[in-house]
């Protein structure tokens, strides 16, 4: 049964009872659910928590609620809380030469456990971060994915649709709910591919033939594959390029086009 954390927003948490989570990072005494669920809320990798009101024991967990099943035993001195909010699963950082693609899909030289690497500005991090779940993608009940890029205030943002997938395939122009750009889903595109092409990846382009002519909603270039164009030939990799407003952008001249601080990929 789904409770509510009450005291809290209600669109903030929802629980469910006489559950526990199985896989948990902390252990912490809280006087009630409510103080328990706020204490996840301020720590950057929670998405859930165990609450035992009998023993004031609070266990913090990163299981997000589309991973619930595969986390979960029955207890029936604990209530397990799930945040409802978005939850990152991915964050990349520009310029440190480590390719984006590779690391979504493998893990190669990422960081689980940098609480530098979670924050969506520009901070000291060294590496890109991804969830310890992004494995286990298969066997969670992921119903929304989406992809946010952040520039100083700026979010520019494609919600798809989650469900069915594996860890590639829901970024497809059909699965998109909702999107920042208001014209992204009305369009006809050379490549709208989380492989891209070579070392453009994370790739939605309109036009392509010929740098002068690319239009571009996104781009995240993770090396040098091409010769001919400009904006391959970037001062450190990956850099992450995305349109301003609210249509397609050209990546050659940079009009309507710029460089975001943060490239991530967020859960429900």
């Amino acid at each position: 049964m789904l409770v509510e954390c009450w005291g809290l927003r209600q669109d903030q948490f929802q629980g469910i009872k006489s559950v526990a989570l199985t896989t948990t990072y902390k252990t912490i005494t809280s006087p009630s659910s409510v103080q328990c669920c706020t204490t996840c809320l301020r720590d950057p990798f929670c998405a859930s928590v165990n609450y035992r009101k009998s023993s004031r024991e609070c266990q913090l967990s990163y299981v997000p609620f589309a991973a619930a099943s595969a986390h979960q035993t029955p207890d029936a001195t604990s209530i397990a809380y799930f945040l409802k909010d978005w939850i990152l699963f991915f964050r990349a950082t520009p310029g440190i030469g480590i390719d984006v693609k590779d690391a979504w899909t493998t893990g190669n030289s990422v960081t689980t456990d940098d609480v530098t690497c979670t924050e969506l500005t520009v901070t000291s991090c060294s590496k890109h971060f991804r969830h310890p779940l992004v494995d286990g993608w298969q066997y969670m009940n992921i119903s929304q994915v989406k992809v946010a890029l952040f520039k100083s205030d700026t979010e520019k943002y494609i919600v798809f649709d989650g469900q069915g997938s594996d860890v590639t395939s829901w970024f497809r122009k059909e699965k998109i709910i909702a999107a920042s750009w208001s014209t992204i889903a009305t369009k006809t595109y050379h490549y709208f591919s989380l492989e891209g092409d070579r070392k453009r990846q994370f790739f939605i382009i309109d036009s392509y033939s010929g740098c002068q002519n690319d239009r571009i909603f996104l781009a995240v270039i993770s090396g040098k594959e091409f010769n001919n164009c400009t904006y391959d030939t970037q001062a450190s990799y990956p850099q992450f390029l995305f349109a301003t407003d609210d249509d397609l952008g050209t990546p050659e001249t940079m009009e309507g086009v710029s460089r975001a601080d943060v490239f991530s990929i967020f859960i429900k």
